[in-house]
């Protein structure tokens, strides 16, 4: 059973991630997906499918019970327990017509040649023969995922950045998700701008806005995370904020030291929270325009 788990799993994340392996000419199958594929998602086949009209994304689900039904078939036939192995693939086959069906615009896509070939290899106990199979199988998972996963995640997983608020201290308002990004980088620039420009109370009074701002900006993950998520503004980097502003608090501020803080605060903060949300955050930019 623990195995038969592990396979599952690895199933899952090959069907879900794994790239084709390229043909005899060495240059990779995959391109640019055709107008077919990047047409709208066809929302009234898949709106039914997921929350908040179900419980459980039940596309995701249908997907895990084939992708079991087919570590069943590998487990098996390596085991040489034929029986089971000839259940498993009737289980696959079923499992697979099943969720072609769910979608029907999307039915076209699901092949049936390479199922059937895994059936015959099957049934001639040809474990290689299985193999070549699943070769078969994975352009069929691997295309359907390049084309549409992007989109799907976009609608039913990802939220719109623009639907989050943020208390802002300075301002005492509520204050949409960019512009209140953008009232923080302002304060946190203004340190450096004011001085070079040897204005101190505006340094300070920069620093202030950007400390509150900070402090309330792991509020905002809440928004999207069921759980705390606060890698971006931990107490290592909050202890940095308050360094910057004792640093900047003495009586001749030393500009390297404000420097590297700044630096620090910049790298491990502003710079690692944009390169994991960025992506998801510009793509559904993208998507909203033209598929959702």
């Amino acid at each position: 059973m623990v195995r038969l788990t592990i396979v599952c799993g690895v199933l899952a994340l090959f069907c879900a991630c794994s790239e084709s392996p390229p043909p005899a000419s060495g240059k990779p199958e995959a391109g640019p997906p055709s107008a077919a594929e990047t047409q709208a998602l066809p929302l009234a086949s898949l709106d039914p499918l997921y929350p908040p009209q179900t419980e459980i994304p039940v596309l995701n689900a249908k997907m895990l019970e084939m992708a079991s039904s087919l570590a069943g078939v590998v487990v098996d036939m390596h085991e040489r327990d034929f029986e089971q192995a000839d259940y498993r693939f009737r289980e696959f086959r079923e499992r697979y017509a099943e969720l072609a069906r769910l979608v029907p615009e999307w039915e076209p896509d699901y092949a049936m040649e390479p199922v059937e070939a895994l059936g015959k290899a099957v049934a001639d106990r040809d474990v290689d023969g299985m193999h070549a199979a699943l070769g078969s199988i994975d352009p069929v998972c691997v295309g359907a995922h390049v084309a549409r996963t992007g989109a799907v995640q976009q609608r039913y997983y990802w939220k719109d950045w623009a639907g989050i608020t943020v208390s802002d201290a300075v301002t005492a308002s509520e204050m949409a998700f960019k512009p209140f990004k953008q009232q923080m980088w302002t304060s946190f620039a203004g340190i450096r701008v004011s001085l070079e420009e040897g204005q101190m109370p505006r340094v300070i009074e920069n620093f202030q806005a950007f400390q509150a701002r900070f402090l309330a900006f792991e509020a905002a993950c809440v928004d999207c995370h069921d759980s705390e998520r606060r890698y971006y503004v931990n107490e290592e980097l909050k202890t940095a904020v308050s360094a910057l502003g004792a640093a900047l608090a003495s009586d001749s501020p030393d500009p390297a030291t404000v420097e590297e803080l700044s630096r620090e605060i910049g790298s491990e903060s502003c710079q690692k929270c944009h390169l994991v949300h960025s992506p998801a955050a510009l793509a559904r930019v993208a998507w909203t325009r033209s598929r959702l």
